[in-house]
């Protein structure tokens, strides 16, 4: 940061050394009084700011690309010829500023220099840079300087809100990039961390009371792949949630899921019973630090690498003095059980049993630890086991942008745009311990895959999907379990247009263009600007690499694209029936401008073209119905108790439904098919896919949805149907034949016209 100029009548102060006083207090003063008025000294005064600075956005989270507006107003009494903008500490220049009119651009490693423009007094001018924000939490200030020589020399500081702050933190769905994750040296103020990270990366924790964290630890610059940092001032007997980050050289954020700890009480006293006494009151048996011999535990059964469901562990427990407690953990000591039986508690001699009673196929890190009454402990080492009873089966997936779901046609197609990030989710049965979505062209070759992280709160797998080129993509979902099974499974079509570009006439690009989508508000049926920010998206949309991208809800609407120096385009109006990208193409006509030299002078006003809206890319598809024949053999629990068969299905038309609970549409759907289900000349069975029935009735019943239907925990009439993108719908007549599949949530209105129809 340069420092301000003073002004030149101002003196800097001077320090004066000085030896000791052998002289009385009185003298010394006077001393200094005499050299004070003989040197004047007089405090350093800084010069009133010249120009001032404003900056959006001001907030930020985490590993995003931004385009800064920086906008310098000129407060002194001479223009303002040349400015110098860096970037703060966790911001990170992203090697482009655009192009600013007259201005020459010259870039530095934390930002750009801009020469030769003209900022008259009282006026102002905005920048344009792109950042990247980086993981680290908070606020710091830009640095930005100014002078009015063409050269940058006499330079000041530029004063006002320049100010960018950094907040947030990482997706909580799945490691990145992280593991090995350990905790060590937990008490009632303090833990230490310990994590490897597939890349030489920065060290830093995201902690706090909520998911949403709050605080961070001390943030550590090196590159490195090995990390451990120690958090410090925690509160006794609290539990907090944590994420560990980091980012390489090239700024790639590497990041865990979301992981809890639970510090210590500070003055712990644990109590048991001794074999035979009252349970009232309770005997204290444990007092911390009386002796520090540790206790040992063994396990006795022989564990087995892959079984299909668990197997009763036998082990013993001994201490020199008392075993005070047993316990076992199936997460690799993150939660803990106490075992099912204890044959001498309180005694030098434990022999104990325990069953783990989660029967899912996946991978399973059992480790049992004992404590003794004086607190000290000793666990086993982890040992995997993996269960395996399916092998890795596919429900649901859904494709996102921002909070809109993307909704398939019949043939299992969703279209997306080139170049945007989406967000994909699905559900993962058979103990799956990874799973990527695998893009493959006309030919079936890869293209691209796409890694998914699972999340360990709602069991479902979740990633990022984009495509840099348009064109049709088969979608499949390859899975491996702990036991090397392998399936691969085909979900449905990619259908991948183009963005939308804005280019001049002669197919350029077109500096400091912005698109803008407007709405009529279907009440007032008034043309507002879309708020884009509930669905994850930017309008106005600034286009920086001569293209945008726009996914609308339902809804009308209009586009329009505007740039300084040319005319105004806008489309005709046009209607959404559910989340669509809009990708049409401007052509933005230049407006004839006055120059002296290479400074224009003045322009003519603007002007408005209206142009037909239209898809560069859309594809007129003509879907085939779906047949699939004769319903399979089943037998399948009911969520309201008792089983189903097939055979339950004939007799009347019916509607098979394929979904989920988690599925963002699946509550619109569930009540469509309620209130279908009032019909007794017709069937609405919803099929929950990959789900238990208990789980199933409860959420049901938080939903306050009356309605039955079938749980398929196993997939095993799912996968006979290839489960994908969304609900999906199975018509069948009375004799049990598939007539007719439907992709997406369907009305009350629609159910019952089809079902009509057989």
């Amino acid at each position: 940061m340069l420092p301000q100029e003073v002004n030149n009548n101002d003196k800097q102060p001077i320090k004066a050394m000085v030896g000791t006083l052998k002289k009385n207090t009185k003298i010394w003063l006077g001393v200094i009084g005499i050299v004070g008025l003989i040197l004047g000294v007089i405090p350093a005064k800084a010069q009133a700011n010249l120009c001032t600075t404003t900056i959006a956005p001001s907030t930020l989270t985490h590993g995003v690309d931004a385009l800064f507006d920086i906008t310098i107003t000129n407060t002194g009494d001479d223009a303002i010829h040349w400015v110098d903008i860096t970037t703060p500490p966790n911001l990170y220049y992203s090697g482009q500023s655009i192009s600013q009119d007259d201005w020459s651009i010259s870039e530095h490693g934390d930002g750009t220099a801009a020469g030769n423009g003209n900022i008259l007094p009282g006026g102002s001018y905005t920048f344009q840079i792109s950042a990247h924000s980086g993981v680290e939490n908070g606020s710091t200030v830009w640095q930005i300087i100014a002078s009015s020589s063409p050269d940058g020399s006499g330079t000041f500081v530029c004063g006002g809100a320049a100010t960018t702050t950094v907040s947030g933190h990482y997706p909580n769905d799945g490691d990145s990039g992280v593991s090995n994750l350990v905790l060590d040296n937990l008490s009632d103020s303090s833990v230490t961390i310990s994590w490897d990270s597939t890349a030489d990366t920065t060290s830093l924790i995201y902690y706090g009371a909520t998911s949403d964290y709050g605080s961070t630890g001390k943030y550590i610059t090196s590159h490195v792949s090995s990390h451990s940092l120690t958090l410090k001032g925690l509160s006794a007997n609290t539990l907090y949630h944590f994420q560990v980050v980091g980012q390489d050289a090239d700024i790639n954020p590497y990041y865990s899921a979301d992981n809890t700890f639970i510090t210590s009480a500070k003055s712990v006293v644990p109590t048991i019973l001794l074999p035979g006494r009252s349970n009232s009151p309770a005997t204290p048996l444990i007092t911390l630090g009386a002796e520090s011999v540790k206790p040992s535990v063994n396990l006795l059964t022989i564990l087995p690498k892959i079984a299909a469901k668990f197997p009763t562990i036998s082990g013993v427990a001994e201490d020199n003095v008392a075993v005070a407690r047993v316990e076992y953990s199936t997460d690799g000591g993150r939660n803990w059980l106490p075992v099912d039986t204890n044959l001498g508690l309180g005694t030098k001699r434990d022999s104990f049993t325990f069953t783990p009673q989660r029967l899912e196929d996946g991978d399973y890190m059992i480790v049992v630890r004992v404590i003794d009454t004086s607190g000290n402990l000793t666990q086993t080492l982890i040992t995997k086991i993996v269960i395996d009873r399916l092998p890795p089966q596919f429900g649901n997936m859904v494709i996102s942008y921002g909070s809109q779901e993307l909704t398939a046609d019949n043939q299992s197609t969703i279209t997306m745009s080139a170049r945007s990030e989406y967000q994909i989710t699905g559900q993962a049965i058979g103990g799956a311990s990874t799973v990527s979505i695998v893009a493959k062209n006309k030919a079936k070759l890869t293209v691209k895959s796409f890694g998914l992280h699972l999340n360990d709160d709602n069991g479902l797998w979740s990633g990022k999907i984009q495509f840099e080129k348009n064109g049709e993509y088969s979608i499949y979902a390859l899975a491996v379990d702990g036991a090397d099974n392998r399936v691969e499974r085909l979900l449905g079509q990619i259908n991948v247009e183009s963005s939308g570009k804005v280019i001049d006439s002669k197919n350029n690009t077109i500096a400091r263009a912005k698109v803008s989508l407007y709405y009529l508000e279907p009440v007032s049926r008034r043309w507002q600007l879309w708020d884009g920010r509930p669905y994850g998206q930017q309008n106005p949309q600034r286009v920086i690499t001569n293209s945008y991208s726009l996914m609308a809800p339902a809804g009308e609407y209009y586009l329009q694209a505007a740039a300084p120096g040319y005319a105004t385009v806008i489309s005709n109006r046009f209607k959404v029936s559910s989340p669509k990208n809009l990708t049409m193409n401007f052509t933005l006509p230049s407006r004839p401008s006055f120059k002296f030299g290479a400074r224009v002078l003045f322009s003519l006003p603007s002007w408005t073209l209206v142009h037909d809206y239209s898809s560069a890319n859309e594809v007129s598809r003509h879907n085939k119905p779906v047949v699939f024949g004769m319903l399979p053999h089943f037998m399948l629990p009911k969520i309201n108790g008792g089983t189903e068969s097939y055979l339950d299905l004939y007799g009347r038309p019916t509607d098979l439904v394929l979904l989920s609970t988690w599925l963002p549409s699946g509550l619109d759907q569930l009540s469509s098919l309620a209130a279908v289900q009032k019909n007794k000349d017709v069937g609405a069975v919803p099929l929950y896919i990959g789900e238990q029935p208990e789980s199933v009735e409860a959420y049901l019943r938080i939903a306050e949805i009356h309605i039955d239907g079938l749980a398929d925990p196993d997939n095993s009439l799912a996968e006979k149907f290839q489960a994908g993108f969304g609900p999906r719908h199975l018509f069948i007549d009375r004799n049990g034949h598939i007539k007719k599949v439907m992709v997406g949530v369907l009305s009350e209105q629609t159910i019952l016209r089809e079902l009509g129809g057989l």
